[in-house]
């Protein structure tokens, strides 16, 4: 981006490039702050519209920051701690049951975010034809984070629940799966 902007604008700007909700100015204007501090842009005071703003313009060392930020690799999306398996294994060890119903009702929220992610996306393409690729590629990122936690919902859902009983056959409490005995990701 080159040229003056303020922080609303790169939100707005955001927003239509990248989809998804709106971003916070309150955070951009202090990602702003922070890249100013840093030396790697640079502001000035405007009146529009009979308010103060600042705008910030990209300096030559923060472009250059810019482009190593580029080339690097994210880092892993999931954080170390995830909520979900973390309520699972306590769940799972008091109540096997208890834990298989939260499986069941993150799946659901799961479908549920699946399918508002395809209406978005459709709606993406009917209202930003120019910007579409992007959006697109940000909503099909979401789709695929959102299928994978449905495959491990769906995984941790078979392993918890106890296999049915044979017909005819008398049903004795059958202990926890080993962990040899878990399938790995590529046998699904």
């Amino acid at each position: 981006m080159d040229g003056d902007r303020h922080g609303y604008e790169l939100a707005r700007m955001l927003a239509e490039r990248v989809g998804g909700d709106p971003y916070n100015t309150g955070q951009i204007h202090q990602a702003l702050e922070q890249l100013e501090r840093a030396g790697w842009a640079i502001s000035r005071a405007t009146v529009e519209a009979a308010r103060s703003r600042r705008q910030f313009r990209i300096t030559a060392g923060g472009r250059s920051e810019f482009l190593r930020w580029l080339a690097r690799p994210a880092a892993s999306f999931r954080p170390a701690r995830d909520d979900m398996l973390l309520k699972l294994v306590f769940l799972a060890e008091r109540d096997r049951n208890a834990a298989i119903r939260l499986l069941e009702a993150r799946r659901r929220e799961l479908l549920a975010q699946l399918a508002e992610e395809a209406g978005a996306r459709s709606e993406v393409r009917r209202t930003s034809p120019n910007r579409a690729c992007y959006a697109e590629l940000t909503l099909e990122a979401l789709r695929f984070r959102l299928e994978a936690d449905l495959r491990w919902v769906d995984h941790c859902t078979a392993v918890l629940r106890p296999p049915l009983p044979a017909p005819g056959a008398e049903r004795a409490e059958d202990p926890p799966p080993s962990l040899d005995a878990l399938p790995t990701a590529d046998q699904y």
